[in-house]
């Protein structure tokens, strides 16, 4: 199945100091903030935000989100290879919000993954935070030892 991409928002947005912290920007400097909802079938599964350096990746602003991945365009068009994330997945309820968008109740669990991807320099390049319904949604993480 094919997930199907809505873009709802994709501008210049203000950072918060936990937006700044995460993607070492200073304050007051300029981000990409990103909002999108991903669905398969016509049921809505999962609400990504992503914050991107306004600096480094101006040229999102006038990418096509909803036919391209967010993690293609940095690395084909951008010339940004991801080398590595780190995330968080925790379980939290749904606010209002977020169930209106993702079609369920006020509280009902939503995993919500956390994450910061790094260059090959160890510069965050994107902070997302994506709110998965638990109904639909599975995880799945794998561990390779780099030999």
């Amino acid at each position: 199945m094919t997930p199907k991409t809505l873009l709802l928002k994709n501008e210049i947005g203000k950072s918060t100091e936990k937006i700044q912290e995460k993607l070492k920007v200073h304050k007051g400097e300029k981000i990409i903030e990103i909002h999108r909802i991903r669905s398969i079938k016509e049921i809505p599964f999962v609400i990504h935000l992503a914050f991107l350096p306004f600096e480094k990746c101006r040229s999102v602003l006038d990418a096509d989100l909803e036919n391209i991945s967010l993690t293609s365009y940095i690395e084909t068009v951008l010339g940004v290879s991801i080398a590595y994330a780190e995330e968080t997945v925790l379980v939290l309820p749904a606010e209002q919000q977020e169930a209106r968008l993702l079609d369920i109740k006020k509280g009902f669990p939503v995993l919500v993954k956390e994450g910061i991807s790094y260059d090959r320099n160890n510069i965050p390049i994107r902070y997302s935070i994506a709110k998965y319904r638990s109904d639909i949604a599975r995880l799945k993480t794998t561990h390779k030892k780099e030999f």
